[in-house]
């Protein structure tokens, strides 16, 4: 087999079909591991410590905010949750093997369905893509530092790199339990067709699309600093991996009456705009160009009534009745607005692809009601602004601690 994969942890270097091999007989071997064990709590805590510092780690936000994630609270509330979502008369039980297929435009997310699979006591394959940023190259230096103080706990791991080669990807297959796909929807219907093992399973993330609510009074009423803060925490849902994650929104809804929606808009993306050039980074020139070749054709072909630029880095399309872009995207701090006398307004267009919708200035009641008036056709999320990637462990409508692991009935005589 004519094949070229690099193995970045542990022990890094190529890896021809034979090494490959055993390093796969290896994690197939069962370690009897318990979930939550205490070596992979010490590792989680470890790694939280190393990330904070590390003098360039910690100034990377989304190693930040992973590390956080993991901190030693926050991983005993995750064993905590696990212990009490196990079915009366079970025990929960590590699914095997867990084979990692993460997405490329969301660099971090193979961090956070790894841990989750490590602590519910899984062996793990992560296939990284070989471009890859590098916070992540620092990241998998800092695991493995810490790996190497827990031989027990890394023999049971592998990091690896390749390029789109179906058949590497069905030599890993062939040894999971569960398979795990993140990335396009030609992606995933192009991994789900090779075969996986008769009792094993997988989960799919495919393409998903997001947007935003905002009640346009709620918005209008905030004290300036206020909808400043407001405008700073929409900027890490939009511009983090520059607007190509799953999650971002893409769309603002603007509830209220025409004239409450067109002020409130007003205000909050001048506001937001401001977020962006303090905080948003250099763009090149070619991006620029890319998102007003794409405002000039969607003006072109869909109901968009007029486009705001907000220096390079913001720019927003007004619609006049809802258009279904969701096959036609473009990142970078694009986003489409257009105003709905209410929230059930929106109902009519959403869609099962729906995963995310940022709000603000509604109450628990109303989006409990929106939730339920859904029937199941779309939006696996509805969250605060702010929160859009915040990753949790129920994520596309999966609980992932239930998946990477099984319940075993346990039923005793009279």
């Amino acid at each position: 087999m004519d094949m070229s994969v690099d193995i970045l942890l542990p022990d890094a270097g190529p890896a021809d079909a034979d090494a490959l091999d055993r390093r796969l007989a290896r994690i197939g071997t069962p370690l009897g591991r318990e979930p939550f064990a205490g070596d992979a709590l010490l590792f989680c805590e470890r790694l939280s410590a190393a990330i904070l510092s590390d003098p360039v780690a910690r100034r990377i936000p989304d190693l930040e905010a992973f590390a956080f994630w993991i901190r030693r609270k926050a991983i005993e509330r995750l064993a905590t949750r696990f212990a009490d979502g196990a079915p009366p008369g079970t025990i929960r039980l590590p699914r095997g093997v867990i084979l990692h297929l993460p997405p490329g435009n969301a660099a971090m997310m193979f961090a956070y369905g790894w841990i989750l699979a490590l602590l519910c006591g899984n062996h793990n394959i992560v296939r990284l893509s070989r471009r890859r940023p590098p916070e992540v190259g620092l990241l998998l230096r800092l695991i493995g530092a810490e790996l190497s103080r827990l031989p027990d706990l890394a023999r049971g791991q592998l990091f690896l790199s390749y390029g789109h080669d179906d058949q590497i990807t069905a030599r890993l297959s062939a040894v999971c339990d569960l398979r795990a796909i993140w990335g396009g929807d030609d992606t995933v219907n192009r991994i789900r067709s090779i075969a996986l093992p008769a009792q094993a399973t997988e989960l799919t993330f495919a393409d998903r699309f997001s947007m935003a609510a905002f009640q346009a009074n709620a918005v209008l009423d905030l004290h300036d600093e206020n909808c400043a803060a407001l405008a700073d925490r929409f900027f890490n849902d939009v511009f983090l991996f520059d607007q190509m994650a799953c999650a971002s929104p893409r769309i603002v809804v603007w509830v209220g009456e025409p004239s409450d929606c067109r002020a409130a808009a007003g205000r909050f993306y001048q506001d937001l705009a401001a977020v962006a050039g303090r905080k948003g980074g250099d763009f090149d020139a070619g991006t620029l160009c890319a998102k007003l070749s794409y405002a000039f054709r969607s003006i072109l072909d869909w109901p968009v009534s007029g486009m705001r630029r907000y220096g390079g880095r913001l720019l927003v399309l007004t619609l006049t009745r809802f258009h279904d872009f969701r096959s036609d995207v473009m990142g970078g701090g694009t986003l489409f607005e257009i105003d709905l006398p209410g929230l059930d307004s929106l109902l009519p267009h959403v869609r099962r692809k729906d995963q995310t919708l940022v709000h603000f200035g509604f109450s628990d009641q109303e989006l409990r009601r929106f939730v339920g008036q859904l029937g199941g056709r779309g939006f696996d999320r509805l969250v605060p602004a702010g929160q859009a990637l915040f990753f949790d462990p129920v994520w596309d409508g999966q609980d992932l601690l239930a998946a990477f692991s099984r319940p075993v009935s346990v039923l005793c005589s009279a």
